[in-house]
């Protein structure tokens, strides 16, 4: 799976479905935006967070009046949902856009079916999730975006 590059004049994201459908660049001009490499699948990028974003203590999940056992992945808890660190399919993609699709999969005790469309436009990039569960669930969904620390910052004071 090779990443796809979506680009205007002004604005370029590049997006690695065999990343966890994460945004691996996003460049404004000459300016990369992103932390573009990183050891750890939790600590570069912009990546989505699917079923659940933040943290899941001692990786165990309360809902229905029942505990279901999650995959620990930062010490004994879980972070940041199932599929940051999973390969998607590639859905279309266009000069434009790009969308990609996965499960939540085995790490996740209900079914669902996620959609994360990546758009760049005159007025710069807009991602979009949507998740189609085929059962009641609980979910959360965000991003993580790991931006380059500036080398200076003007507040326009």
């Amino acid at each position: 799976m090779r990443p796809v590059t979506i680009e205007n004049a002004d604005v370029s994201a590049t997006v690695s479905a065999a990343d966890g459908a994460r945004l691996t660049s996003l460049r404004m001009g000459d300016v990369e935006l992103l932390v573009t490499h990183g050891g750890e699948p939790l600590s570069w990028g912009c990546y989505p967070m699917v079923p659940y974003a933040g943290r899941v203590r001692d990786a165990t999940l309360h809902a229905n009046a029942r505990e279901y056992d999650l995959r620990p992945n930062s010490g004994r808890h879980s972070l940041h949902g199932t599929v940051f660190d999973v390969p998607w399919e590639t859905v279309a993609t266009t000069t434009r856009s790009a969308t990609f699709t996965t499960t939540l999969g085995d790490d996740w005790p209900f079914s669902a079916t996620v959609i994360h469309h990546v758009d760049v436009d005159a007025d710069g990039v807009t991602l979009r999730l949507v998740v189609h569960p085929d059962e009641p669930q609980p979910l959360q969904l965000g991003w993580h975006p790991w931006f380059v620390k500036p080398e200076r910052f003007d507040h326009g004071c």
